[in-house]
């Protein structure tokens, strides 16, 4: 069994459930190594994030600045992690974040998991 500390965490933080759950398990499908964090608000979020682990990517459905204002937030922009914006929050895009406009289907999450790239790595917000 893999320490928690190596695997790479993901944050799930959308306000429909079955929205949700679609996203976690494609990220299992695709990432089985992966801790995914399913939470509906961002207190759920920092309440269930570890403190050791790097946070890959948080796909949230919120305003871009919000997030990142958050405990949370700041702990992806630490990682060096990606922002992922679903369905309305696609609103509050900048550089360097990627976006999951809905509807999705499995192959739309595969596709934004293949692109992400370290944020130092590409233009910061």
């Amino acid at each position: 069994m893999q320490d928690i500390a190596l695997k790479p965490h993901f944050i799930v933080s959308v306000d429909e459930m079955l929205v949700a759950r679609d996203i976690e398990m494609s990220i299992a499908d695709l990432r089985p190594d992966a801790q995914i964090i399913v939470a509906r608000t961002l207190a759920e979020v920092a309440a269930q994030l570890p403190q050791e682990g790097r946070v890959e990517a948080a796909f949230v459905q919120c305003d871009a600045a919000r997030f990142l204002a958050s405990g949370a937030g700041q702990r992806l922009i630490a990682d060096g992690g990606r922002l992922v914006l679903v369905g309305q929050g696609v609103e509050t895009a900048t550089a360097g974040m990627q976006t999951l406009p809905q509807p999705f289907a499995h192959a739309d999450i595969q596709g934004v998991l293949a692109d992400l790239s370290p944020i130092g790595t590409g233009p910061r917000w």
